[in-house]
């Protein structure tokens, strides 16, 4: 309706506005402790690659097994609560089988959280 609206009375549409993304020169410039410089500078001869290759290269490392990580932390997590969701259901059927029935074990109602507290046992 607002564009309809602005039609019949002749405005121009306004012009969308987009999001500039900021473009890095590739370049930084970098302080360190001269030892550090100095290990670097000896890995990568020992790698025969350039000082900056070589930076390059373990900054990649990096952030790839920081993304990785991040990644198995959220699929854990996941687990975790999927689990959670189990011993959940387990409880409250082990409970309506012990209202349904008399003669059931008076042990097997703390199973679902003996199963638990293992399980985060073997966790931490």
């Amino acid at each position: 309706m607002a564009i309809e609206s602005l039609e019949r009375d002749d405005i121009p549409l306004p012009e969308p506005k987009y999001h500039k993304i900021q473009e890095y020169s590739g370049q930084v410039r970098l302080r360190m402790p001269k030892s550090l410089h100095n290990e670097l500078a000896l890995s990568a001869e020992q790698e025969r690659v350039s000082l900056n290759t070589h930076m390059v290269s373990l900054l990649s490392k990096n952030n790839i097994a920081t993304i990785i990580q991040k990644d198995i932390q959220k699929q854990f997590s996941n687990l975790i609560e999927h689990q959670d969701q189990h011993f959940s259901i387990l409880r409250r059927n082990i409970k309506q089988q012990s209202n349904d029935t008399e003669n059931i074990d008076p042990d097997i109602s703390w199973i679902g959280g003996a199963l638990k507290k293992k399980y985060q046992i073997i966790v931490h």
